[in-house]
């Protein structure tokens, strides 16, 4: 199996997933990029993803455009909070603001566009102060889908206690 270097972008909804995605694709398959469009369902954080799969090295300007147009629409769609990165980007909002190293760039309407690279250079994922950002955004938007999650994950850590 072959390693392709691509990205993916998330966009949550909290409401309803839009079933009209066409325009994210076509953003990336009119430069001849592979791209599949599915949905993550982690209980109350519905996120929309995007695979974008690089035939070719992105184009520095068309690349930068093309980030921030799937921005947009994902906003456009109705998403408060929109994501993208490797493939240790985590895909669960909450996860993804607590873990912001490996996330390449965001947007919501409070914090604008954040990306500490210049989206044709080297990697870099955005910092503890952006990504304490973004978590607040999620804690003041939706606060009992914040503390569900926490419940969650303490459950989760007391049940690998029980079994350490």
């Amino acid at each position: 199996m072959t390693d392709v270097a691509g990205i993916t972008f998330y966009g949550f909804f909290p409401n309803a997933i839009p079933h009209e995605t066409a325009a994210i694709t076509v953003i990336w398959a009119q430069q001849g990029h592979d791209t599949r469009v599915y949905e993550w369902r982690w209980s109350d954080w519905p996120v929309l993803a995007l695979d974008v799969k690089f035939v070719g090295p992105p184009n520095g300007d068309l690349w930068a455009s093309s980030v921030q147009a799937t921005f947009t629409e994902l906003s456009r769609l109705g998403a408060p909070l929109a994501w993208c990165g490797g493939e240790l980007c985590l895909s669960m909002p909450l996860a993804a603001a607590q873990d912001p190293g490996n996330v390449y760039a965001a947007y919501s309407t409070p914090t604008g566009f954040l990306c500490n690279g210049d989206l044709c250079g080297e990697w870099r994922g955005l910092t503890a102060s952006q990504g304490e950002a973004l978590t607040r955004l999620l804690v003041e938007q939706f606060p009992d889908r914040c503390e569900r999650s926490r419940q969650a994950d303490e459950e989760w850590e007391r049940m690998n206690r029980l079994e350490g």
